[in-house]
């Protein structure tokens, strides 16, 4: 007798409607400094509360600095920022194994550095955060 394999393939498919869902903010900071005022805070805590509690986010951060100041000490300063940012997220409970972080210095100004406010803008944190949400099995029918 011969010997027979018989491969049995089985296949599931599962449709889920899920919406991909941005949020964005916006952390300014005083001239060489890295802690967060009460308006950082607030950015950073709506942000929070357009996220369900267990959704399972991706959270970006990039830090940025004013061209004032040496490149070594304003990649320093941009990192100390994007720390901060990322202190507060965990305090608030973001699990950190979800947080990328990047530090940018003066490289990437979002307005040229030649007026005090244009300074301001580029004295900053940007966060985004990104999440699924999907349908309940409810909704989909």
């Amino acid at each position: 007798m011969k010997n027979v394999l018989l491969l049995l393939t089985v296949f599931l498919t599962v449709n889920l409607n899920a919406a991909v869902i941005k949020d964005t903010a916006s952390v300014f900071f005083d001239t060489d400094k890295h802690d967060l005022q009460n308006e950082g805070m607030e950015a950073l805590a709506s942000v929070l509360d357009n996220i369900p509690i267990d959704a399972d986010a991706s959270w970006v951060i990039h830090g940025h600095t004013d061209n004032r100041g040496s490149l070594d000490y304003n990649h320093s300063l941009s990192r100390r920022r994007a720390t901060e940012v990322r202190t507060y997220l965990i305090s608030a409970g973001v699990d950190s194994s979800l947080i990328h972080m990047d530090y940018y210095g003066e490289t990437l100004p979002v307005a040229p550095n030649t007026a005090m406010s244009n300074l301001k803008q580029n004295r900053r944190v940007e966060l985004s955060v990104q999440w699924y949400q999907f349908e309940t099995l409810e909704e989909m029918e």
